[in-house]
C-alpha cells in the first residue's frame, strides 16, 4: 500500500515540475513572437517614411527648389 502512495506522489510531483517548467517557456515564446511582429511593423513604417522622404526630395528637385547637388546630399543623408 505504501508503494502505491509513493508512486502516486511521485507522479503528482512530476506533473507539477513539468507544468512549472512549461508555463514560463510558453510565456517566453509568446513574448518573442510579439517582439518579432513589433519589429516587422517598425521596419514597414520606416520603409514607408523613407520612400515618402525620397519622393518629397525628388518632387522638390523636379520643381526646381533643390539643385542637383542639394538633392544628392539630401538623398544621401536620408539613406544613411
Amino acid at each position: 500500500m505504501m508503494n502505491y502512495i509513493l508512486i502516486v506522489l511521485s507522479i503528482l510531483i512530476l506533473f507539477v515540475v513539468v507544468y512549472v517548467t512549461i508555463k514560463p517557456l510558453k510565456i517566453g515564446i509568446e513574448a518573442k513572437q510579439n517582439k518579432v511582429s513589433d519589429n516587422d511593423e517598425k521596419f514597414t513604417d520606416n520603409d514607408n517614411s523613407l520612400s515618402e522622404e525620397i519622393y518629397k526630395l525628388k518632387k522638390m528637385h523636379d520643381d526646381g527648389i533643390l539643385s542637383d547637388e542639394e538633392f544628392d546630399k539630401a538623398k544621401k543623408r536620408v539613406l544613411d
